[in-house]
């Protein structure tokens, strides 16, 4: 009985130390790199108080887009309105600004809450999507590229005999798929990346209530 015990105890022990680990890690969150170059998770905003519009498109050079984190580091004080923002994105913002008044972050307009951030504060906002908004996409881009089977077969070259082996190979009873040609591998993959192009980064309302 008292060994029971006593390995019922180190199961509990080993129990508590994942789960006490698993909580630390949790709570440690994600790490960025602070900076403002391309692999920077945390940009590094500089200005004065003269900064009152932020585009979260363009407005992290020479990122085409802005981070998840954004640390206003100059001497920014007031409201700072946000557009463009990435759907689904949880921004956080921390106001490092030298000046003590603080900040406030909105999507522009204001009609979705704005965050009061005060001196060294941190605050987030989730990027939802604008239902209002018309989708994105483009039709003409939904055109494959066709399937380009090459140059006319040179002379004596029996078509037909061509076409039934290729027939025979597609209606095999082996139920094996006939292997395409590198031609048409490449065509696939062609499409492949059209499609994945056709795929736009939807711009959202900042939720900040």
């Amino acid at each position: 009985f008292g060994s029971s015990r006593s390995s019922f105890g180190v199961r509990s022990s080993a129990a508590a130390m994942r789960l006490s680990t698993l909580l630390f890690s949790t709570a440690l969150g994600s790490k960025y790199l602070i900076g403002r170059e391309l692999n920077s998770g945390a940009y590094e905003v500089y200005g004065d108080d003269s900064l009152t519009d932020f585009d979260l498109e363009k407005d992290c050079k020479p990122r085409n887009r802005c981070p998840p984190a954004l640390l206003f580091v100059g001497s920014q004080q007031g409201t700072i309105s946000m557009k463009n923002c990435e759907v689904g994105v949880l921004y956080t913002f921390i106001n490092k600004s030298s000046k003590d008044i603080g900040i406030i972050v909105q999507h522009e307009g204001g009609m979705w809450g704005a965050k009061s951030l005060a001196q060294f504060g941190v605050g987030q906002c989730f990027c939802y999507k604008d239902e209002t908004a018309a989708p994105a996409g483009n039709d003409e881009a939904d055109e494959p590229v066709a399937v380009d089977d090459g140059p006319p077969a040179a002379a004596g070259v029996d078509l037909d005999a061509t076409a039934a082996e290729s027939l025979n190979a597609t209606n095999s009873t082996d139920g094996v798929p006939p292997t395409p040609s590198p031609r048409q591998q490449q065509t696939q993959q062609t499409n492949n990346a059209r499609r994945m192009a056709r795929v736009p980064v939807e711009n959202g309302i900042l939720l900040c209530g």
